[in-house]
């Protein structure tokens, strides 16, 4: 609220239309204005107090830097630095031509939330980034001029290799209103970051390393809990059952599932979805699957986590859903994270069809796909056939190939015939899937392979695995400390000025 606005309100505190006209002895309108002429001294005192302090900062910095200031579009203070919005924008810009290279167009509303949270997370690491480079100056780990200069030499260099000579670099530069000079200033500035922060982390976690042990204990502890549950719903609001009624109906259907699950061939989903019909609205059953730590809320987590496959919680466990009656069903442990699944080696031959494709143009698609796959039944090379008619730019050079693929990852109208497939196996029509018509040949396989300890690779990555970790930990904690050293301040400072001590809306 500014200050116009204050003493509007507090002369709108009085029913009189017009403060002027009453007598000043009336007991309404004198105390108004005694806290109108006591307002009054404060502002004065804070509007004197603030042209002294332009008056000095105009001195000390300059009336253009004190301007520049003012308006400057800044979006962090970090100890002695300002990370402003060009350079965040510059870095978003960046982020959103990579995504048009897929034929994403960013400025589409359905991608709005994620650029949103894009934005958010450059500006952290630019912040983070900042941090870590003032404690590099700090003590005397800032990068050398000299490995500083080599590296803006090399990645200058690696700027020019696209293009085919000189007369098409310039033209470049000058389309884009670039000069070699400012790129080479701007590499400067951000490797001279990049590469402290490198040389700080690499000291402060050096050291970070694991036992054999400690390698065997994350390979086995409990990665992921399947579990179902039964929820007593609490919900706020006017007409809404009070808590108390939903604790004690959670309590009566507790109980009850303990003397049934006494019973042979008891099952916890049909006893709760019972329960949940007769109980409309006021319970709710949902089978959880396999989750890991850090996505359910920290009740229900730890109570999950402490209990063992095939438990009923004996107690309710509240959270601010409700009332939850717990089944925990099985677990996996880490190792599956390191399970090689099974993996086949595709080819194929793609016919796209248009996103709004009519019947006729998709049966036109299909007879020219059919004529093909005719060709290779009747002896013509898959490969020839692929480099000749597929639509796919990136495989059709290799003659189709697309790689190892796992199940999962193309459809299930991929998988049900890929992983169902002989070595050399072709399809029988082509497949309709959401990249268009595709003619499909299983190569080779590579079959599951459970991963052991003993094996000197699995081995390998699993400590990377846990030591990386380990390192962001230690990395999380040595940020957490230099933010409360070199204090972080987001958004304008000057708006926040106005607003605090102006009163500016």
């Amino acid at each position: 609220m500014g200050r116009k606005s204050r003493l509007k309100k507090l002369k709108k505190s009085d029913n009189s239309s017009d403060i002027s006209t009453v007598a000043y002895n009336s007991p309404k309108v004198s105390g108004i204005e005694k806290k109108l002429k006591k307002y009054r001294r404060i502002t004065r005192v804070i509007n004197a107090l603030v042209i002294s302090l332009v008056v000095v900062l105009s001195f000390s910095i300059g009336f253009g830097g004190w301007a520049y200031y003012f308006e400057a579009p800044i979006e962090a203070k970090v100890g002695r630095a300002d990370i402003k919005t060009e350079e965040v924008e510059r870095r978003l810009l960046a982020l959103k031509n990579q995504y048009r290279q897929y034929g994403i167009d960013p400025e589409d509303p359905q991608h709005a939330t994620l650029f949103a949270n894009a934005r958010v997370q450059i500006l952290d690491r630019l912040i983070e980034d900042q941090l870590i480079f003032q404690y590099g100056i700090d003590n005397n780990l800032k990068v050398t001029a000299e490995d500083l200069n080599k590296r803006v030499d090399e990645e200058l260099e690696n700027f020019k290799k696209p293009f085919t000579d000189e007369t098409e670099l310039e033209n470049f530069l000058k389309d884009n209103n670039l000069t070699i000079e400012g790129i080479k200033e701007t590499l400067s500035k951000e490797l001279e970051v990049s590469m402290t922060v490198e040389k700080v982390l690499e000291e402060k976690l050096k050291d970070i390393k694991v036992t054999n042990e400690e390698v065997h204990v994350y390979f086995n502890e409990v990665h992921e809990i399947h579990a179902e549950h039964l929820l007593a719903l609490v919900e706020e609001g006017e007409g809404k059952t009070p808590v108390e009624a939903v604790q004690q109906l959670a309590e009566r259907v507790l109980t009850e599932l303990k003397e049934k699950a006494q019973e042979a061939n008891f099952n916890f989903a049909s006893f709760a979805k019972d329960k949940m019909n007769e109980h409309e609205g006021r319970l709710r059953y949902e089978d959880l699957g396999f989750f890991g730590k850090g996505r359910m809320v920290i009740e229900f987590q730890d109570a999950v986590f402490g209990m063992k496959d095939g438990e009923i919680s004996q107690e309710l466990v509240k959270t601010q859903f409700g009332f939850h009656i717990i089944h925990r069903i099985s677990h996996n442990t880490r190792k599956v994270t390191f399970d090689q699944p099974e993996e086949r080696e595709v080819y194929r031959i793609l016919f796209s069809l248009p996103a709004e494709v009519t019947p006729q143009e998709e049966e036109a698609v299909k007879k020219k796909a059919l004529e093909v796959l005719g060709r290779i039944r009747r002896g013509v090379k898959f490969e020839d056939m692929a480099k000749e008619h597929s639509q796919d730019e990136a495989s059709k050079g290799e003659g189709g190939l697309i790689g190892y693929v796992r199940k999962g990852v193309r459809g299930q109208v991929f998988d049900d015939f890929v992983f169902n497939a002989k070595v050399g196996e072709v399809v029988k029509e082509p497949l309709k899937t959401a990249d268009g018509l595709e003619i499909l040949k299983v190569s080779s396989i590579k079959p599951f392979k459970e991963a052991n300890l003993n094996d000197t690779n699995t081995f390998q990555r699993v400590e990377e695995e846990l030591i990386t970790n380990r390192r962001n930990d230690a990395r999380k904690t040595f940020l957490e400390e230099l933010a409360q050293k070199y204090r972080v301040r987001r958004g304008n400072l000057w708006n926040d000025f106005r607003r605090i001590i102006l009163g500016d809306n």
